[in-house]
């Protein structure tokens, strides 16, 4: 059985721990990362982008 969780959750996913990772310290972030990423299955610089809140939006580019 393959343990995948649907995009709609991953976004709520973000949401909730997008506030909560940038108040964290650095141990802490690399706690909510580790376990970001063994749910979501993004990698790791990805995944920092989008706690970050950095978009990734193609307008952005010049």
């Amino acid at each position: 059985m393959d343990n995948k969780i649907s995009t709609h959750a991953k976004e709520e996913l973000i949401q909730v721990l997008k506030v909560q990772y940038r108040k964290s310290s650095k141990m802490e972030k690399s706690q909510i990362l580790n376990q970001f990423i063994a749910v979501s299955r993004y990698h790791r610089k990805h995944a920092i982008r989008l706690l970050n809140g950095k978009s990734d939006d193609k307008n952005n580019q010049r």
